[in-house]
């Protein structure tokens, strides 16, 4: 099976820690590995979380079966295996009193 990538946030900025930001849908097209490949420009001290959520209606999401906390200015990189969703999506939540910008792509494909 072939890798499908999709561009889910380009300069997304989050500021409020109460409220998350979510990615649009991504089909999972029969695959069952995700990669998740990011950029992350922090302004203050905390930084933001990055989870990965599924659903097969795309009205229920799941809770966060693989997540991250990056800090610091840099790249973010996440996987998982095993998935059985039909879809995915990115949850991007600011940590406290950190203003965020994002860029990040998934990639899907059959382990």
């Amino acid at each position: 099976m072939a890798v499908n990538y999709v561009q889910v946030a380009h300069l997304v900025y989050t500021a409020d820690s109460s409220i998350p930001v979510f990615s649009q849908a991504v089909s999972m097209m029969g695959a069952n590995a995700v990669q998740v490949d990011g950029v992350l420009v922090v302004t203050g001290a905390s930084g933001m979380k990055v989870d990965i959520e599924g659903s097969n209606d795309l009205e229920n999401w799941s809770a966060s079966f693989a997540s991250t906390t990056k800090s610091t200015v840099g790249l973010i990189s996440l996987a998982a295996t095993g998935i059985a969703w039909q879809y995915v999506r990115l949850r991007y939540t600011p940590q406290s009193a950190s203003t965020n910008v994002f860029s990040a792509g998934v990639s899907t494909s059959q382990n």
